[in-house]
């Protein structure tokens, strides 16, 4: 394989976990409720019931969870990987316009992020 193909497959694979592991544990923050109250909870039991639509990565490693709500919407969750390797919830909202394609160019633009993953 090529140095290109060994890249985009060990970043296909580090992805790939990443999502396994960000289903199974993520901790929790208070901002999330505190700031978006229900919203917030509606995106963590779409996530946890259906996993993520998209994964986006920010340049300092945050991560971006799309996920598809009821109604259509789309709903983001904010993740980062502490130094003890758990993954933690920095907040989980309902972006304004909601709409995936307008979520993904605002992800590219204002926040540098690259899709790592998607269904």
């Amino acid at each position: 394989m090529t140095r290109i193909g060994d890249n985009f497959l060990s970043r296909a694979l580090t992805t790939l976990l990443l999502a396994l592991i960000l289903c199974a544990a993520v901790i929790y923050g208070i901002h999330a409720l505190q700031s978006h109250g229900s919203d917030a909870q509606t995106v963590r039991r779409c996530i946890d019931e259906r996993g993520p639509l998209a994964i986006w990565q920010q340049p300092d490693g945050r991560c971006h969870n799309l996920v598809e709500l009821p109604g259509g919407r789309v709903g983001d969750q904010i993740t980062t990987v502490g130094k003890d390797g758990r993954t933690y919830e920095l907040t989980s909202f309902v972006p304004r316009c909601g709409v995936l394609c307008k979520i993904e160019q605002w992800l590219v633009r204002s926040k540098g992020a690259v899709k790592t993953w998607s269904k």
